[in-house]
């Protein structure tokens, strides 16, 4: 029966890092004639893609687009499958008459970009762009290699960049009309264009329009310590917040604390005539008013907390709590979709 036919992608974001696939995925994701899974950067194909903790199968694959109705399109965005000598065949292999996106951009804007990932999210751990990228042929030999490093054939940067090759892959698999090329670029320029290409491409409805949310292309890290325990929270931090915070605000904090941790170095705000520098916290009176009223609690807890005896101990917590709840109700710019 047609209701369990087997549902897998027709359509692939395929790359490159940093050039766009986030943002095309969460925009191409509300589209009525199109289901993609709530994951990204799957990674099932590319067999030559070495991953640390990958642990996926074709069964546990398959089930990411069971939930699909009856969308003309059903698609998945990993963001190395460009970047591997085995995934264009391994696609092909499993749906041949899929379409496929690739995005590109500045090479040189690409390496920089991608630096600043890794050294965020610990993939990386040598403090300067010129220093990573002498230091590919050591990391090819397996050395230098970071202790938290997750995708250490990232790390080979030049390799990264070898788009002749890598779409020559995709031709000689798919053929050029199956291959619908995406310029970083040309995105930061005309957003609603460069959608609505993607829309006929894919021969989808040319009229819908998603609200095009902030990009993030860049972070860099503000407090490494704060970094490391939300990237890679730890059991003993798991436990303690489900036992102190309640799950909806939980969420909300940790979104708040991961975006006050990193910075950008654009922000796509709606107006592809003004993209706006990442500048931290956004001081609008809404704000100020909050932080006023964060540092008065404090003091006043403090006093009272003083005048009754209290240990410092119970101080520590009153400021922690303060902070805390300043961070759910204080607005950060750079919300929004990561490249």
């Amino acid at each position: 029966m047609e209701s369990k036919m087997i549902k897998k992608p027709d359509f692939f974001i395929v790359g490159a890092p940093k050039c766009g696939t986030t943002a095309l995925y969460e925009y191409l994701r509300p589209h009525p004639e199109i289901f993609m899974p709530e994951v990204k950067e799957i990674h099932f194909f590319g067999s030559d893609l070495e991953f640390k903790n990958k642990t996926i199968d074709m069964k546990m694959y398959l089930s990411l687009f069971s939930s699909a109705q009856n969308e003309k399109r059903i698609g998945e965005a990993s963001a190395w499958y460009l970047y591997s000598n085995k995934a264009a065949e391994e696609i092909n292999r499993f749906s041949p008459n899929s379409k496929i996106i690739i995005m590109l951009r500045n090479p040189v804007d690409l390496l920089y970009s991608n630096y600043y990932q890794f050294l965020y999210n610990e993939n990386e751990d040598i403090k300067s762009f010129e220093g990573a990228l002498i230091a590919e042929p050591w990391r090819k030999q397996g050395r230098l290699i970071p202790k938290r490093a997750h995708f250490v054939q990232g790390l080979f940067y030049f390799e990264t960049i070898r788009f002749t090759e890598q779409i020559r892959r995709y031709i000689d698999n798919f053929g050029r009309q199956r291959l619908h090329i995406i310029i970083y670029d040309d995105l930061k320029k005309n957003i609603v264009r460069v959608y609505k290409d993607a829309l006929a491409f894919l021969e989808v409805d040319l009229n819908f329009q998603p609200n095009f949310k902030v990009i993030n292309p860049n972070k860099k890290s503000r407090s490494k310590i704060l970094r490391r325990i939300l990237v890679n929270r730890s059991f003993f931090f798991r436990v303690i917040g489900k036992i102190l915070v309640p799950k909806a605000y939980s969420e909300i904090m940790i979104k708040k604390l991961i975006n006050y941790s990193k910075e950008c170095d654009f922000i796509y705000n709606g107006d592809s005539s003004n993209p706006r520098c990442f500048t931290g916290v956004e001081m609008n009176k809404e704000n100020i008013s909050c932080i006023l009223i964060g540092i008065f609690f404090i003091f006043l807890s403090m006093f009272s907390a003083y005048k009754n005896g209290v240990s410092i101990t119970f101080w520590i917590f009153i400021i922690v709590a303060a902070i805390f709840i300043g961070l759910v109700f204080v607005k950060f710019e750079g919300d929004g979709v990561e490249l």
